[in-house]
Parts: C-alpha cells; sequence; structure tokens
C-alpha cells in the first residue's frame, strides 16, 4: 500500500511541477528554456538551450549499436534547439561537425572539480576498514567508473597483465560488479589474485582509494570531458590517460598520455607513470591543473552562456 502511496505521489508531483513550469512560462514574459537532458520545452514558443556532454553514441556508432534510441533522442533534441552549451571543445567540435550546428551558437563550459574535498585526508578508521579487502595498504594502480565498450577496460586488462608492473602492483577497481566476459578475460590473464573490485563506493571512500593509489588509469576510447581524472590529480595522485577525445584537453600536461588502441602504448605509459621522478612530477602538474576547472567557473560560464543567447535570440 505504502508503495502504491508513493508512486501515486510521486506522479502528483510531476504533474504539479510540470504545470508550474508551464504557467511560469506563458506569463508572456520573455524566456529561455534550459534542457539539461535532451528534453523538450513545455512551451515551444520559447527557444531552447541544449546541453550536449558528449556525441559518444554518435562517434563510437560500432562499439556502441544498443544506443540507437538514445541517438534519436540526442537527434531531436540537438535540431529543435536554438543554442547549446557543451562541456569541452572537442564536444563542440564533434557537434558542429556531425550535426553542422553554427559555432557561434555553442557555448563551452567546462564542468569542476571539488578540491577542497578531495585533498581532505582520509579517515584512519575508513583506511583501516577497506585494507580488509582492498589494496589499501598496499601499492596499487586504480581504476574508477564505468566499464562500457567504449572505456577499453579489456585492452588496459591485457596492459596491465602483460606487464611487469603486475608483479608489484596490484589493481584495484570501483565501480559495478563483473560481467561474465570481464570474469572470463581475468582468469584468462590469471590475474584473478591482482585485481580486487569495489562496487558503489562511497565518496569518502573513493578519496581513500585515489589517495592511497599509486597511479590513476583512464583508458577511454572518447569522452566528452572526463571527471575522474581532475579527481585523481586533486587527491594528489598520478595521472596516465588516454590520448583521445577531450581527455588531452581536460588533463593538459598533467597526465602521462598514450594510444588506447595499443596494449603496448598502454603499458608503457603506465610504467613510465610509477617512475619516482615521473609521478612526483605529475603530482605537481596535477594539483596546479584542478585549479583550472572549479564549479563557480562553471557557473559563471552558464550565466554568460545564458545572456548571449537572450541577446541573439529574444
Amino acid at each position: 500500500m505504502q508503495s502504491l502511496l508513493k508512486r501515486r505521489l510521486s506522479s502528483l508531483r510531476k504533474v504539479l511541477e510540470t504545470g508550474y513550469r508551464e504557467f511560469q512560462l506563458g506569463k508572456g514574459k520573455p524566456a529561455l528554456f534550459h534542457s539539461p537532458f535532451y528534453s523538450a520545452s513545455p512551451n515551444e514558443k520559447y527557444p531552447t538551450i541544449v546541453t550536449v556532454y558528449d556525441l559518444i553514441p554518435e562517434k563510437l556508432k560500432a562499439e556502441l549499436p544498443h544506443l540507437d534510441q538514445f541517438r534519436e533522442l540526442k537527434r531531436k533534441s540537438i535540431e529543435n534547439a536554438s543554442w547549446f552549451i557543451v562541456i569541452s571543445e572537442q564536444t563542440k567540435s564533434d557537434l558542429v561537425d556531425l550535426f553542422q550546428v553554427d559555432p557561434s551558437r555553442v557555448g563551452v563550459a567546462y564542468l569542476g572539480v571539488d578540491s577542497s574535498f578531495f585533498s581532505q585526508p582520509s579517515d584512519s578508521f575508513l583506511m583501516d576498514e577497506l585494507k580488509q579487502n582492498s589494496w589499501v595498504g598496499h601499492p596499487y594502480l586504480l581504476y574508477v567508473g564505468g566499464r562500457e565498450d567504449h572505456k577499453n577496460f579489456p585492452r588496459f586488462l591485457e596492459a596491465y597483465a602483460q606487464s611487469e608492473v603486475n608483479k608489484k602492483y596490484g589493481l584495484q577497481l570501483v565501480g559495478y560488479d563483473y560481467s561474465e566476459k570481464e570474469k572470463e578475460l581475468i582468469h584468462r590473464l590469471q590475474i584473478g589474485d591482482r585485481v580486487k573490485l569495489h562496487v558503489k563506493a562511497s565518496e569518502s571512500e573513493l578519496r581513500c582509494y585515489y589517495q592511497q593509489a599509486k597511479l590513476f588509469v583512464y583508458p577511454s576510447l572518447y569522452e566528452g570531458f572526463g571527471l575522474p581524472p581532475l579527481e585523481a590529480m586533486a587527491s594528489g595522485c598520478p595521472v596516465a590517460a588516454a590520448n583521445a577525445g577531450s581527455i588531452p584537453e581536460v588533463v593538459g600536461s598533467a597526465a602521462e598520455l598514450f594510444d588506447p588502441r595499443s596494449i603496448t602504448s598502454i603499458a608503457g605509459a603506465v610504467e613510465r607513470a610509477l617512475d619516482t621522478h615521473r609521478s612526483a612530477e605529475l603530482v605537481a602538474l596535477g594539483t596546479s591543473r584542478v585549479h583550472d576547472f572549479t564549479w563557480d567557473q562553471c557557473a559563471d560560464k552558464h550565466a554568460e552562456i545564458y545572456q548571449r543567447a537572450a541577446k541573439a535570440l529574444l
């Protein structure tokens, strides 16, 4: 009964919120509608700003054939929009190339990272707790986030297994549970005793993993932005990352870059980044780099884009 009541109340809330937005937009005052995730404006007479985070489904159709429905949703939203906010110059370039959007109607607003949170010392009690079922307390490489096809996780595993690095460093994963294919690959590579997974880590646990890792590795084939490398940098962790998509734009010179489609390149970058002198250099560069990406700057950029769009469209 409680479950049914919650569903009914949730539906009522959505109706009321939609009605309120329509009421506000229908007062006759000039307005812009900002769609943060490809939704349609509740009032068609007002121009729409759409946030486009990436063109991953469009750029990697072969790797992501199951996203046809989502691609269609994005296409309709983009074609009906008057202005765009993107989170990197790479996404802007892709949007212009793939949808023939006028670049003057696209504003770039970089995402931010909470440096004050990630630089806080980890709780000693939490660290002791994590030591029981993870590599915390031992040297390890860190991988955080999704492991879908475009994340290139299997090649990273291959590189780790082939490198001498796996004899000295464990591999800590933070994300969701293994797929059957991943289990089979780890078994085939004979690294099951070297790889540990933490499912659904809290923010405090994630911070601890970043701070204790010897290296964070980000092997994606494409990203519209890529927050994890910045989170690692803010935590004082050196980064090795793919030279693909927006990743070089975000990490700058503060990461050891590699070709994500080359197992040899991935392994070589990991080995170089673990060198004592290079590791210290990457930490220093990363600590400086994160100051270029703050949520205050992101908010200010949104306000600037709203003002430009209002002048151009209204």
